[in-house]
């Protein structure tokens, strides 16, 4: 998952589209769940998304 197909699963006009709101949050709490899991990603990135997403 990434941001780009959560902007075209916003953007689409079939059945691909999310049905409500819950079902995009759900995805980007997806993507910073994994970010947190990558080593590769910095403390002060891992800060600012958990103040965004909390818990």
């Amino acid at each position: 998952m990434d941001f780009s197909t959560i902007k075209r699963n916003i953007e689409a006009k079939s059945g691909s589209s999310y049905k409500n709101v819950q079902e995009i949050y759900a995805d980007v709490r997806l993507i910073f769940k994994n970010s947190e899991l990558s080593k590769e990603d910095a403390h002060e990135q891992l800060k600012h998304m958990r103040a965004l997403m909390p818990t």
